[in-house]
């Protein structure tokens, strides 16, 4: 146990800047045993005892001591040590059970006399959304139970008061000058997003089927306010400068693949389904084109993996092959892959393969 101790002044009334404390041993009596010493020996030996406080506690207490085995003989003086016949341990632990059971027994008691937890209100946006669904007045109820394309939807940062994804026509001052991305703990519609599938995607056979968001899918965000695409791209953040901006472009039909993210679920309360489920799915965006470079890593390791048996001369020539084609792909399509700002018919012999979709 620590005890405070004022150093330097016995007056407790001075203000001190610094505490300094030091360990009782658990054996010795402190001053919340002395404050319990007359209703513990009196009501233990059966004495009457005239309080102030409310009885009920008192009796409690006192019952602490019943059950512990204490006869009342001990005197609870400051300092002195617990002798071996005192249960002090059990008495402690039996009366923060109390204190411990209030807040369940006191939920499960309004829940019995069909109270409700809350109503909504102003501030329930700092809360999480599972929490927020069980106000009353909330509209969650109304909310399709799956997340399908072209769906209407908000997204919440998981964090305690992590805010909403959120865009507004205000442009970043510096770097790209493009639609600020940001968050935001208030309810606003430009909180609103509506998930798209990328352009290269086929059109759907069937106009009145519903499409399932599901994990890993490339899907493309646009916001619904201004109608730009969720957007990054190798632009410095105009804060955090190791990483790249996030902004907003574009349009609806005008874009680029710096526009497409993949859905990766990093937890669901409802696991028996790969579909995005509103409320219960944790889940993170991960930009589909800046994850090259972590496969340009990976690369590395595997190649140092499958050539660890080799000589070291042999192993320098492979990577030094290995690093200049994958360089000179790199850097003959970075324009293709991180967005192409001219004319496409300008990189019409960069189209190798007859299923590449690279369009204005």
């Amino acid at each position: 146990m620590l005890t405070r101790r004022n150093k330097g002044s016995n007056n407790p009334n001075l203000i001190k800047l610094k505490d300094e404390y030091e360990q009782v041993p658990l054996g010795d009596l402190d001053e919340n045993g002395k404050t319990y010493k007359p209703l513990r020996s009196h009501g233990n030996k059966r004495e009457f005892y005239f309080d102030v406080h409310p009885p009920l506690g008192k009796m409690i207490v006192s019952l602490a001591g019943f059950l512990a085995g204490y006869n009342g003989s001990f005197d609870f003086e400051s300092g002195s040590k617990y002798p071996e016949d005192v249960n002090y341990t059990f008495m402690r632990i039996f009366l923060a059970s109390f204190g411990a059971w209030m807040a369940p027994l006191s939920y499960f008691t309004a829940i019995e006399l069909d109270f409700s937890r809350n109503s909504t209100g102003p501030g329930d946006s700092q809360m999480s959304s599972l929490f927020q669904a069980h106000l009353n007045g909330n509209i969650f109820h109304k909310n399709p139970l799956e997340l399908a394309y072209d769906s209407r939807f908000t997204l919440k940062n998981k964090g305690f008061g992590g805010g909403l994804l959120h865009s507004h026509i205000q442009t970043y001052p510096k770097g790209s000058e493009q639609q600020q991305v940001t968050c935001y703990h208030h309810g606003d519609e430009n909180n609103d997003w509506i998930i798209k599938k990328v352009r290269e995607a086929p059109p759907s056979d069937n106009e009145t089927e519903v499409e399932f968001i599901k994990n890993k899918e490339e899907v493309r965000l646009l916001h619904a306010k201004s109608g730009r695409n969720l957007h990054s791209h190798r632009v410095n953040a105009p804060v955090t400068k190791s990483q790249w901006e996030v902004s907003c472009y574009g349009n609806d039909t005008i874009g680029d693949k710096n526009d497409y993210w993949i859905i990766e679920v990093y937890d669901d309360t409802y696991p028996d389904t790969d579909r995005i489920r509103s409320l219960t799915t944790t889940l993170r965006l991960r930009h589909s084109v800046l994850a090259l470079y972590f496969s340009i890593l990976m690369a590395g390791f595997m190649m140092d993996h499958l050539t660890s048996n080799l000589k070291q001369k042999t192993r320098t020539i492979i990577f030094g092959i290995s690093y200049v084609l994958v360089i000179g792909v790199f850097l003959f399509f970075k324009d293709i892959a991180f967005g192409i700002d001219y004319p496409a018919k300008d990189y019409k012999g960069r189209k190798w393969l007859s299923t590449w979709n690279i369009v204005d």
